[in-house]
């Protein structure tokens, strides 16, 4: 017999994606995605004024954790840097390194205790995608 260790499961009406896994050292690795998952950022973070969250990843393993938010909203790509680092820095972030260009902008750091930050804005089509990623999970 077969001992199921993991589930994987689709909402059929939000198409949000959950998954569990349990390791044979019995850590509990649970996922969650789709549009439909809070944005759930650690403190001092919040999503950018009058963006739209079009995805929530979410990886929780143990106390670690990590969340990946892709938006979309009418700012440039610089304003959502700007704000990200303001926040980052706030909270103890060492940015490196801060690539800029006329569409893109892409930011990245870890604080003291070892929770990483990256973000990454282009403009396309008239809108920013703007992809935040957050945790300590790879630590």
């Amino acid at each position: 017999m077969v001992d199921p260790r993991g589930t994987f499961d689709v909402d059929q009406e939000t198409g949000e994606t959950s998954a569990r896994f349990e390791a044979e050292d019995g850590t509990v690795t649970a996922m969650r995605s789709g549009r439909t998952v809070p944005p759930d950022l650690p403190e001092g973070f919040t999503l950018y004024p009058e963006a739209r969250a079009v995805n929530v990843t979410r990886v929780d393993q143990g106390e670690r954790r990590l969340i990946i938010v892709d938006m979309r909203s009418d700012a440039t790509p610089r304003q959502i840097a700007d704000h990200y680092l303001a926040q980052a820095e706030a909270a103890g972030f060492t940015i490196e390194p801060r690539v800029r260009s006329d569409e893109t902008e892409v930011l990245a750091g870890e604080d003291a205790e070892g929770l990483t930050f990256s973000l990454v804005a282009k403009r396309e089509d008239g809108a920013t995608q703007a992809q935040l990623s957050m945790g300590d999970m790879f630590r």
